[in-house]
């Protein structure tokens, strides 16, 4: 494959990828979560926030296996 052919494919892709996530339905939210996660610079995070500080005692003689 030439260059100009690679070129070419890849904006061919990458235009039925772009129809996709302005479309309508589950493929739309697909390709534009892959979209925003690829070109945009997003990500998926996960943040846990915990009220107050939880404080664990162990007693060696409590233990049971």
């Amino acid at each position: 494959m030439t260059a100009a052919s690679v070129l070419k494919a890849k904006a061919r892709v990458a235009m039925n990828r772009y129809r996709k996530a302005i479309g309508e339905g589950r493929e739309a939210v697909i390709a534009a979560i892959f979209g925003l996660k690829t070109r945009a610079g997003r990500k998926e995070t996960s943040q846990h926030e915990v009220a107050e500080p939880v404080t664990v005692k162990l007693n060696w003689a409590d233990r049971t296996l």
